[in-house]
């Protein structure tokens, strides 16, 4: 069948399709992201791999490849809310937007950050990112302008925390929501909480490199190397070129 048949008959955007083709011991897999509705093919990669352990294979490629198409659609969604109008989706694309300056760590773009953060609360006061986003800002400017304050009068910690706090209430299935309130935790050196939540955040997507480094963090507080640096295997794997993981 054509893809965008397909894309109609599912009510998808996008598909992944592949094959998977052997000789002797070893395994070509091919996959590729098309977009449903024009039939344009995001990405494609292949994977030539020896046979030895075939499910260890299928863990490595499934998660590869969920990894690459779940950041190419990220990717694609941010284009496209750019080129919206603000009136359509205005809460999403300021916090798509938000999220890409919060990246940057300069005085400016942190604030401009926050900025599109608390105006996407301001159209939409239940949009859990957007506190998750918040709380983030406020850590950073914690870690660049509260050196030897004690966590205690840290008001841009305790800022951070609420914002996350916030993020959980309002959304507790999200697993970035999850993952940004057991970091919180564990900047406040709860390391019962920061583990559950970030446990919890690794279980509802484990393909998220983040989640993991994460986890692989509060693992190594709380004296488990052995878990951390499984953990920051994945997620190097996951995505190898990611700063936060080297």
């Amino acid at each position: 069948m054509d893809a965008r048949e397909i894309g109609r008959s599912l009510g998808v955007r996008y598909l992944v399709e592949g094959s998977v083709r052997r000789a002797g011991e070893r395994v070509r897999i091919t996959a590729q992201l098309i977009d449903a509705g024009s039939g344009a093919h995001f990405w494609a990669e292949r994977y030539d791999r020896a046979l030895e352990d075939v499910f260890a294979l299928q863990e490595e490629i499934s998660q590869s490849i969920v990894a690459m198409v779940a950041q190419r659609i990220i990717q694609d969604s941010e284009v496209t809310a750019r080129r919206r109008q603000p009136e359509d989706i205005r809460a999403y694309d300021l916090f798509l937007q938000g999220n890409r300056f919060s990246d940057v760590f300069t005085p400016e773009a942190q604030a401009r950050a926050q900025a599109q953060f608390e105006e996407a609360l301001q159209i939409d006061p239940g949009f859990a990112r957007a506190h998750a986003g918040l709380a983030w800002i406020y850590l950073n400017r914690s870690v660049e302008m509260s050196v030897g304050v004690p966590r205690e009068k840290d008001e841009n910690r305790i800022e951070a925390f609420h914002q996350a706090k916030e993020a959980l209430a309002k959304d507790p299935n999200d697993a970035r929501v999850h993952s940004t309130f057991g970091y919180m935790c564990l900047m406040w050196r709860d390391f019962e909480r920061a583990e559950r939540h970030l446990g919890l955040a690794r279980t509802l997507n484990p393909n998220d490199p983040l989640i993991q480094i994460f986890w692989a963090w509060v693992q190594s507080c709380i004296g488990k190397p052995e878990l951390a640096l499984h953990a920051a295997e994945i997620a190097f794997r996951l995505n190898p070129c990611h700063p936060a993981l080297v």
